[in-house]
């Protein structure tokens, strides 16, 4: 009994370290701002996200969708807008979509214990960087950025749990929509009563942000490509039509940027969570201040597209509103979408790699701190000499007014911090998965030994026990096992090589090679015995053994 609880201990323990391994946090603390570089190219920004929209419905491939059922976005990509496909990544749920959107970061594994629904872990965002944001949508959206990290000035609006029936019945659709509007509409009827707000509204680095969850329950209750999910479309179109109007009525001073995308996508029969090209591909179309005009008719041109990454979004907000690009980014400004002279480019994506060069050292003082010099293994590339090397180059070059050889070192660089803070998220997994298998396979093997006897004798054999044993005295098998764990144990702790999890599983295979060399002395070096106990979890093993 006691060798199948041992049994049941250790696939518990194997089953908390492969979460260990694969849904730990990546989010980091201990993070300061980087200070913007350069001039801020909008006053505000708004954000519009249509919940659930494919891109090839809105670009038109898919079966029955077409950017004419977005008849103002297309106009708007007609007369003054850049636009694309954003990549997503799995898994392809609401919550990490706008995290990837508005923090700059994709997926927190841990957040798997929350049920996709929360992050465990506080974040930074465009939203908390801005001077105010002013939200409407689903309750399980908009308070997400809203926590003990972010500024006062966050306020958002939302409707109750109840609304979202994902059934459709009833004008679901149409009402989640609507509502969004309607409370944007009531604010800004009743901004002149309300001085707090007015002022506010008048400053330079908000953001407005509108969540249209009405695509999305579209798509579960009918599948996007139905006549009701293309109608959601429009109606969205429409709606941000309106708000686009208000909003540029209002300020009337062409300081606003605009972006338009979309949290996932969604599959044919109207689910999403996976990582097929239907729900990692989003749809991105920017316009207003600050951004390039791509002044292509013809949508489906591949020069006309350009494709980003998810994160990367929240990134050409900050740079557009001039705010610091969120602590916890991962994101690479995207460019291309910026109507700003080159120095300033340069600029811009120079701040970006010193937030990403941030994280990793502050990666690389979290690992080193926690390893012993000697078993520490620094990633080859970014010593201290190489990165100014790289600063007096990108510098060099902008004083010589090379300003597209600045920019391509810099991307150059950018592409190198990311490797190494990839390499420091990974640097206890080879060891752990390693130890992994180890545990695995000696456990295989002690289970194949319980069940398929190893040595047979014949206790009545009375020749067999007058023979001339070579008798190997009775010893604890436990203190035999813990006084090598416990020389380990000095060692590795005292040199901090190895996180606490790690080294429980190290602690098992000792103990299962230790039973597997046992085992093996007893199948393979010709020796006869007599086997009383033979088990990691008896208290003693009594071997009598005779060579043959």
């Amino acid at each position: 009994m006691k060798v199948y609880i041992a049994f049941f201990l250790v696939h518990i323990c194997i089953v908390i370290l492969m979460f260990d391994v694969y849904f730990q946090t990546k989010v980091i603390t201990g993070l300061n701002p980087v200070k913007n570089f350069t001039k801020p190219y909008a006053k505000r920004l708004v954000l519009f996200v249509g919940d659930g929209l494919r891109s090839d419905t809105f670009f038109g491939n898919s079966k029955m969708g077409s950017v004419e059922h977005a008849p103002f976005l297309r106009s708007i990509m007609v007369e003054a807008a850049s636009w694309g496909v954003s990549h997503t990544r799995v898994p392809t749920e609401s919550r990490p979509g706008h995290v990837a959107i508005i923090a700059g970061f994709y997926e927190d594994p841990s957040a798997v214990f929350k049920g996709w629904k929360k992050n465990p872990v506080l974040f930074d965002s465009v939203f908390n960087q801005s001077v105010a944001t002013f939200s409407w949508g689903s309750p399980d959206i908009v308070p997400m950025f809203s926590n003990e990290l972010s500024n006062p000035n966050i306020f958002y609006y939302n409707y109750e749990e109840e609304d979202q029936d994902l059934s459709g019945r009833n004008g679901t659709v149409e009402f989640l929509n609507s509502w969004v509007f309607n409370k944007f509409e009531e604010m800004y009827n009743n901004i002149s009563n309300n001085k707090f707000m007015r002022d506010l509204w008048n400053k330079p680095g908000i953001i407005f942000f509108f969540h249209f969850l009405g695509i999305d329950v579209a798509g579960h209750a009918f599948n996007p490509n139905s006549p009701g999910y293309l109608q959601s479309v429009r109606q969205t179109d429409a709606l941000i039509r309106d708000i686009t109007k208000m909003i540029e009525d209002y300020y009337n001073d062409n300081r606003t940027s605009f972006i338009f995308t979309s949290d996932h996508g969604m599959t044919d029969w109207g689910s999403h969570g996976a990582g097929s090209a239907s729900e990692t591909e989003t749809p991105l179309v920017v316009w207003g201040a600050g951004i390039k005009h791509s002044h292509c008719n013809h949508f489906f041109t591949p020069d006309c597209f350009k494709n980003v990454s998810q994160a990367d979004i929240a990134v050409l907000m900050s740079i557009l509103l001039g705010r610091s690009i969120p602590v916890h980014s991962t994101g690479v400004l995207p460019i291309d979408y910026l109507d700003i002279p080159i120095h300033d480019k340069v600029m811009a994506l120079f701040q970006n790699s010193h937030q990403l060069l941030n994280q990793f050292r502050q990666k690389e003082k979290d690992i080193k701190s926690n390893v012993a010099k000697i078993l520490y293994t620094p990633f080859i590339g970014l010593e201290k000499d190489i990165i100014a090397f790289y600063f007096k180059r990108i510098s060099e070059k902008m004083q010589s007014g090379l300003y597209d050889v600045a920019l391509k070192i810099t991307k150059e660089f950018i592409d190198l911090v990311i490797e190494g803070s990839d390499y420091y998220d990974r640097y206890y997994q080879t060891v752990k998965l390693i130890f992994l298998d180890l545990t695995v396979i000696g456990l295989i093997f002690c289970v194949l030994s319980e069940i398929v006897p190893l040595i047979t004798i014949s206790e009545s054999d009375e020749e067999l026990k007058q023979s001339k044993y070579s008798t190997i005295n009775k010893f604890n098998f436990k203190l035999f096992a813990l006084f090598i764990i416990i020389l380990v144990s000095i060692y590795l702790l005292l040199l901090g090589s190895l996180d606490l999890l790690a080294f429980i599983f190290f602690i098992f295979i000792i103990l299962l090679c230790l039973k597997m060399y046992l085992i093996f002395i007893f199948r393979y070096l010709h020796v006869t015995c007599e086997v009383y106990t033979l088990s990691v979890t008896s208290n003693t093993v009594l071997v009598l053994c005779a060579h043959k």
